[in-house]
């Protein structure tokens, strides 16, 4: 069968933001087209003949997912977000960030597996999202893995559960989720001292508070930290 074209137009007359590259397309279980842009998640109206915000305010959407339970994760700059769509409105029900260990990226790659856990593919590897146990576990060469860019809107679900990412180096890389172990608590980094020359003298700082004050006019700074517990040290 040959699939015949209906429709092509240039995003500005969609609806959607002309400058935005690597737009991702989702058609949902319930029938629903959905589309990335800079202004946040858009819907298609099919009595307008246009995309139209599915939020009343919304930051870039670089990625978008759709789970087994019918929910939509986001992704958007330094976050993870679930919505629920109520034929309506989209309604936001969990954000993931920097407070719960995500890490600072943007990733451009985002599928979910059977088990409700969330990958995103960035540049810097493979991040793995529990949000029931609000784990967070970026997974890169350290991991085992051979490379670490997954290419943007690359990254799928087989019918076998696998998952599927293209990557920058070249070739396919399959992932089968329940392979990855889980992995133990999040190391912690504790900052023994502060170190630093003011007015010609040197002197060590507090920092058993909050923040460490600094001047301008400090020099030679040096802080000596500990890391309580497994990590890797390249992402300290």
């Amino acid at each position: 069968a040959q699939g015949r074209r209906q429709l092509a137009q240039a995003p500005g007359t969609l609806g959607l933001s002309a400058s935005m590259s690597g737009r991702q397309l989702l058609c949902s279980r319930d029938g629903v087209l959905w589309a990335t842009d800079r202004d946040g998640l858009k819907t298609w109206d099919t009595s307008r003949g246009r995309f139209v915000p599915a939020e009343p305010t919304g930051s870039a959407v670089a990625a978008m997912a759709e789970a087994d339970d019918g929910s939509l994760w986001l992704s958007r700059q330094d976050a993870l977000e679930q919505h629920r769509w109520d034929g309506r409105v989209l309604h936001r029900l969990r954000r993931f960030e920097g407070a719960q260990g995500y890490p600072l990226l943007r990733a451009e790659a985002l599928v979910v597996d059977g088990q409700g856990i969330v990958w995103a593919g960035a540049a810097r590897g493979m991040v793995r999202l529990d949000p029931e146990r609000g784990r967070v576990r970026v997974l890169g060469s350290a991991d085992g893995l051979p490379v670490q860019e997954v290419l943007a809107h690359r990254l799928v679900r087989l019918g076998t559960g696998v998952l599927a990412a293209a990557v920058r180096e070249g070739g396919l890389l399959l992932i089968e989720p329940a392979a990855v172990v889980e992995q133990g608590p999040t190391p912690v980094l504790v900052v023994n001292a502060v170190r630093v020359e003011r007015k010609g003298t040197p002197l060590t700082l507090r920092t058993d508070a909050a923040t460490v004050p600094l001047a301008s006019s400090d020099r030679n700074i040096q802080v000596a930290v500990n890391l309580l517990g497994p990590g890797d040290a390249d992402r300290i």
